[in-house]
């Protein structure tokens, strides 16, 4: 019995690690005029800003 409850408990626990991590989201792109405004479409642009995430540990 005692080692049914120490697997479910360990079990438990390296489901929780999984259920942590997630996905980065993908590369944002936003167009900007003169007046740095953002714009719908890359009509007009004069910029444009991107964003990327990364996780903590890339450099």
């Amino acid at each position: 019995m005692k080692y049914v409850v120490c697997s479910l408990l360990c079990a438990g626990l390296g489901l929780g690690e999984a259920a942590a991590q997630q996905a980065a989201p993908p590369l944002k792109r936003a167009f900007l005029d003169s007046a740095w405004h953002v714009l719908p479409s890359a009509a007009g642009a004069k910029y444009r800003r991107e964003t990327e995430w990364r996780d903590s540990t890339a450099g």
